[in-house]
């Protein structure tokens, strides 16, 4: 009977599924999110990243760097704009192979179509750079909630 679960948020729609499971079964166990660690250049850090070549890893950072231009969105453009910014600049990489970039309710997962529609928004992307798919997100609404209701 564990007391408290630790996951990264860069594995975020695992975390959200298993805290949304631990809401539904009335666990005891505390979930807690943990940030994703980076690389001095923004990319999130996996063991992943050493199967990238070296042209491959120069070109990944560009990951992040669409995620925080993303954030820097918000507040003057919609959620579907945003999205098909993001889009675009990812695709624009040859590197890359885009499998997704969605704006999602942090909660739920599911897609939103305007920030205030949620309390919790975040971006979530995953791409193929070369032969390695690689994962990131990044929240883009938070409102915290009281301590209390944190943990679960």
């Amino acid at each position: 009977k564990p007391h408290k679960l630790y996951m990264g948020q860069k594995d975020f729609q695992q975390f959200t599924i298993v805290a949304s499971m631990l809401q539904q079964t009335k666990l005891k166990t505390s979930l807690q999110v943990c940030d994703t660690l980076r690389e001095e250049d923004g990319l999130a850090m996996s063991s992943r990243n050493t199967r990238l070549t070296p042209e491959d890893r120069a070109a990944a950072p560009l990951i992040h760097k669409v995620l925080q231009e993303a954030a820097d969105m918000v507040g003057e453009y919609s959620p579907a704009e945003i999205q098909k910014t993001a889009v675009k600049k990812l695709r624009a990489e040859p590197r890359f192979k885009l499998e997704y970039f969605e704006i999602v309710d942090g909660r739920t997962l599911l897609p939103i179509h305007l920030f205030e529609d949620t309390d919790y928004a975040v971006a979530l992307t995953a791409v193929w750079v070369g032969e390695v798919r690689l994962i990131d997100n990044m929240v883009l609404k938070q409102h915290l909630l009281p301590e209390e209701d944190r943990d679960s």
